[in-house]
């Protein structure tokens, strides 16, 4: 019996080994036993046929079937350095396996090409492809190159308000511009577009698969400072009122009696004595002037000043008399405290708000000054936060959930989805306000995925394009809800395995939040989804091996020789 046992043992170990290496053989990749021929070059546009065998019987080979368009006759030189990869389609053959691989052709002069290995997307005169099987060439007209696409002028500068004209040569002809301000997007040759405010603005022209910037430079115009009247007559004693407009729309203001400086658009001031004055007005870099003619009188009137002015509840208010006979008395109303006083200057402050009347008399006269008191501002609280958020799902393969990350192989169609929102409300006088909001979000497609032109939708509406360039707005009344934006995109054919990070950017009010979704590249050939089976370094295979041996030993003991011990029992 234990004889048997070893026996039986020893033969599932080879047997485990054997299969083992076989596995691994047939995984191997090789090339040279590949045959191939191109059956038809399509022609006006249809698709070229080629066949293709794989005569190894122990290894499996990968082969290309591409076409190029030929800008050059053939042999001249640069024929196959201008040449631009048009369409190709790589597969793998098992052993002794044939296939027929079919490509699309331009409608002008090609040079089609079976080779080893992946693609080639750039040839180069006297190399071609080192591992070609086969090649023919479409009939002419030869290619015709697109012009390259080109934006002019190429730097500008406007004032604030002004209007940016931009033109386009080359591409296809036909041409989308974004980047303007009003407006913000046009087609044609030609575009202009009204830009305000000051600083560094750039204009993006599309055309075909090509872009081409313009920049523009926005100067803020200050308009020019005025004083008026520029001259007035008033008699001694009396207020002279001026008025300012241009500069900043900041205003400071000297050279007055009674005040002497105040702020404002406005400005009044009284004179005493008799002369020429001179009140400057000063807004940013500049300063303008009023002249006043002040004209002697045998008599003073009475006057309260400032005529008007406006302060809080239980401020303090300030107010000056001139004229009469020098001798002066104050009455406020009973809401201000001190409610009387006497002397030229009187101080007092109110408890209740609305409009408000001071009285001064002096030698039978009198005059009023009147103060607009106002309840306490309160600072509106304001918050203006916002989330972003960025998700992926691969339209390949018919998914319908977006994850933030996702497999993908060459050539698959990705679908990308950026979520944004925004908590952007005030508070005030116990309540709660929504506050209008604009995001720009622009998302920066890395290298190894194209973005797809048309297909950028803003809450299942179809968007025009930009959000991998300049970047789109998202705008809202109502804070709190989420909007979306989704667009698709190609992986590219030049990047075979790695991870590709994509990452979006979204500004609002100066504030910049980003998200990012992961596209994790696998081989062509690979099925996505399957398992991957581990089998371990070759040096440890014999160990391998004996486990597998002795797992079938016991399980051959186990129902064949412990049965029949079992029923020898029974006999």
């Amino acid at each position: 019996m234990k004889k048997t046992l070893l026996l039986i043992f020893g033969v599932a170990a080879i047997f485990g080994a054997f299969s083992f290496t076989t596995a691994n053989t047939q995984s191997a990749y090789c090339n040279d036993d590949l045959v191939g021929r191109i059956i038809s070059t399509g022609g006006s546009g249809g698709p070229a046929l080629a066949t293709v065998t794989n005569n190894a019987s122990d290894c499996s080979a990968q082969v290309t079937f591409s076409s190029y368009e030929v800008f050059i006759q053939p042999t001249q030189p640069g024929w196959l350095d201008t040449q631009v990869l048009f369409d190709y389609e790589t597969v793998i053959l098992g052993p002794g396996q044939t296939q027929e691989i079919s490509i699309d052709v331009p409608d002008c002069k090609a040079q089609l090409d079976i080779y080893k290995g992946e693609v080639v997307t750039d040839l180069v005169d006297g190399v071609g492809h080192p591992g070609l099987i086969d090649y023919a060439f479409t009939y002419d007209p030869l290619c015709i190159a697109t012009p390259t696409l080109t934006c002019s002028p190429p730097t500008q500068t406007i004032n604030s308000g002004d209007s940016a004209t931009f033109s386009a040569s080359g591409g296809t002809g036909s041409y989308s511009w974004t980047g303007g301000e009003s407006p913000q997007t046009g087609t044609g040759s030609n575009f202009s577009s009204t830009f305000y405010g000051s600083g560094n603005r750039t204009v993006t022209v599309a055309s075909g698969n090509q872009t081409a910037t313009c920049a523009v430079t926005i100067n803020e115009v200050i308009p020019t400072l005025t004083c008026s009247p520029p001259t007035q007559t008033i008699n001694s004693g009396d207020s002279a009122t001026f008025s300012a407009s241009g500069g900043t729309g900041s205003y400071l203001w000297t050279g007055g009696e009674s005040p002497q400086t105040g702020t404002g658009s406005i400005f009044s001031s009284s004179f005493y004595g008799s002369g020429n004055r001179t009140v400057t007005v000063t807004s940013g870099s500049q300063s303008a002037f009023c002249s006043v003619y002040i004209q002697q009188t045998n008599y003073y009137s009475l006057s309260c000043s400032p005529q008007h002015q406006n302060v809080e509840i239980d401020q303090w208010v300030d107010f000056s008399a001139t004229g009469g006979d020098g001798e002066y008395s104050w009455s406020a109303s009973q809401s201000a405290s001190p409610t009387h006083g006497n002397n030229s200057n009187f101080q007092t402050r109110f408890s209740q708000s609305g409009y408000k009347t001071v009285t001064v008399y002096s030698g039978g006269q009198s005059a009023q000054c009147r103060v607009s008191i106002d309840e306490p501002y309160v600072p509106p609280y304001q918050n203006q936060d916002f989330q972003v958020t960025k998700n992926v799902l691969n339209r390949t393969l018919n998914q319908s959930v977006f994850v933030n990350r996702v497999n993908a192989q060459t050539e698959d169609v990705v679908e990308f989805e950026i979520r944004v929102s925004s908590d952007a409300y005030y508070y005030q006088n116990n309540q709660y306000y929504n506050n209008q909001y604009s995001i720009l979000v622009r998302d920066m497609l890395p290298y190894g995925l194209t973005y797809i032109p048309g297909t950028t939708q803003v809450n299942s509406v179809q968007a025009q394009d930009g959000i991998t360039t300049s970047g789109i707005y998202i705008n809202s009344s109502t804070s709190g809800a989420s909007q979306y934006i989704r667009f698709l995109a190609r992986v590219n054919g030049s990047v075979p395995s790695g991870t590709l990070t994509n990452q979006v950017s979204a500004t609002m009010d100066g504030v910049t939040k980003n998200a990012w979704a992961y596209v994790d590249l696998v081989p062509r050939g690979v099925v996505l989804g399957a398992a991957s089976i581990i089998t371990g370094p070759e040096e440890n295979s014999w160990l391998i091996s004996i486990g597998l041996g002795f797992l079938t030993a016991l399980l051959l003991f186990h129902f064949v020789f412990r049965r029949r011990f079992d029923s020898k029992k029974y006999i």
